[in-house]
């Protein structure tokens, strides 16, 4: 009896976890929905820096390529503090899947490859196929494995 007191109890404790789990993925996907492409204040640097190297081109400070780099630079650091910031929001899921000590370096080269590649070792450690149930006891399910790599894999396509 008091085994399966201490089953029942575990299992519980699994089921908040996920639905901890859920519930964070769901607020990080809300605001992704209401959040804009990009904050105001970062377009309004981007635009005031571009306008700079608009204004030394002209000048003849600096030449029209070099100033088509310099721009091209801002552009992408730009696009690169909007992708960090959007998957911050996923911190719980990037956590689940074993990212939560990596650099924001590793954070913008996440791609595809190396999101399935970390799911699929996850997932062989989450499996009921492939784990004891003391193995299991604690741990988030195979399911929200799969929705926290569902949830990144938009992000980072």
């Amino acid at each position: 009896a008091a085994a399966a007191e201490a089953a029942a109890a575990e299992r519980a404790a699994a089921e908040r976890r996920d639905q901890e789990l859920r519930q964070k993925r769901e607020a990080a996907e809300e605001a992704l929905r209401v959040q804009r492409p990009r904050p105001l204040s970062d377009v309004a640097a981007t635009q005031a820096a571009e306008a700079a190297v608009n204004a030394a081109a002209a000048a003849g400070l600096m030449d029209a390529d070099a100033a088509e780099e310099k721009k091209r630079e801002l552009q992408q650091a730009a696009e690169a503090r909007e992708r960090l910031g959007r998957l911050r929001l996923f911190e719980s899921d990037l956590a689940l899947l074993g990212f939560e000590a990596v650099s924001e370096d590793d954070l913008l080269a996440l791609d595809e490859k190396a999101l399935r590649a970390q799911f699929r070792l996850r997932s062989r450690e989450l499996h009921p196929d492939a784990a004891t149930e003391e193995e299991l006891a604690g741990r988030p399910s195979v399911y929200e494995l799969n929705a926290a790599y569902t949830s990144l894999l938009k992000l980072v396509r």
